[in-house]
């Protein structure tokens, strides 16, 4: 999906909002094509005739409107006494914003056109908080969706790509001579046919892989860092550092949300507890340091009520262990004592 890499990379280059490396990259993609070139120039044109800025964007963008708002029609005294002049002025700088942001638009547009004469329609589809959807694509492959996430993809599918904000099961039909990828936020993914898990919601500082099956490649889009994960084997890549981790095993219950159980099997409690504030959304602060390392089984738990399950380890453990929910309710937190 380099076209869409590129037009997002202009969109920022335009807004002035771009780092020196995306710059660089987005300049050497202009120089190696003559075409890429054009169209560049074309959308600097449209956005600068739009919003009255100079080419070179590193002007602010609050000066820039000023500049606007001082070469809109003083419409004070061309209009009639009572005349509804703030809304008049609002919806000059609206229309401005509109076509300023359309920019982009037409660059997808654009690039999507290219080779097949039209723009190609983008489904998306989106969860609510707890809801759960399984969407089967034009190819065959399924995904499940999890709650308060945001799936999005060609209609046409003819290229097999997807865009992924929040969580997401793949099982991924094979198909050789076409990769399947999925880009959410800063990682990109790339397999054949293979399944797997990919947590990616944009507030997270992290974004993680998890494969079931198959093999593939997890990339930072901006950088150099690339990882290839077979069956059993994850990786998580950070926002921040822009870095990549692998771990030689899968993410402990990355998918209990899919299948709605927990299987703990001789695992510390250091884990199982941080099992649960993955799936529950909660933060878990364990001050027993004794019992962190303790390791304990249970299969097969439904993943359904937090305080139950808590209940259980609690019975279960060989160490005192105590649960403190005072500060659920209002800070989302739980303290085991």
């Amino acid at each position: 999906m380099e076209d869409v890499k590129f037009t997002n990379l202009i969109g920022k280059y335009l807004s002035g909002n771009m780092s020196p490396p995306e710059k660089k990259e987005l300049m050497s993609w202009a120089e190696s094509d003559t075409t890429n070139q054009s169209y560049l120039e074309d959308m600097i044109d449209v956005w600068s005739k739009t919003a009255d800025a100079e080419p070179a964007f590193e002007a602010d963008i609050e000066a820039a409107w000023a500049k606007v708002d001082q070469k809109l029609p003083s419409v004070e005294s061309e209009q009639p006494p009572g005349a509804k002049i703030r809304s008049i002025r609002r919806a000059s700088r609206r229309w401005l914003q509109i076509a300023a942001a359309a920019v982009v638009v037409l660059a997808v547009g654009w690039w999507w056109s290219t080779g097949n004469g039209q723009p190609d329609a983008w489904v998306a589809v989106n969860t609510l908080d707890g809801q759960l959807k399984e969407i089967t694509l034009p190819d065959g492959s399924q995904i499940w969706l999890r709650g308060d996430s945001r799936l999005s993809y060609p209609e046409s599918f003819t290229q097999r790509q997807i865009k992924l904000e929040g969580e997401a099961f793949f099982d991924v039909a094979r198909m050789e001579d076409s990769p399947f990828e999925i880009y959410s936020g800063e990682a990109k993914t790339t397999v054949l046919g293979t399944s797997f898990n990919v947590r990616a919601y944009p507030d997270d500082e992290v974004i993680e892989i998890s494969v079931t099956s198959g093999t593939v490649t997890f990339e930072e889009q901006r950088g150099d860092e690339k990882v290839t994960l077979v069956k059993n084997t994850s990786a998580v890549l950070n926002k921040v550092s822009k870095t990549i981790e692998k771990t030689e095993e899968a993410i402990s219950n990355a998918t209990s949300w899919k299948s709605n159980e927990f299987n703990f099997e001789d695992i510390p409690f250091e884990i199982i507890f941080d099992d649960l504030a993955r799936h529950f959304g909660v933060e878990i602060q364990v001050q027993n340091e004794e019992l962190k390392k303790e390791p304990y089984r249970l299969m097969k738990q439904p993943a359904k009520d937090l305080k139950e399950i808590l209940g259980i380890l609690k019975w279960g453990a060989q160490i005192p262990m105590e649960v403190d929910t005072s500060r659920l309710q209002e800070e989302n937190v739980i303290i085991i004592k």
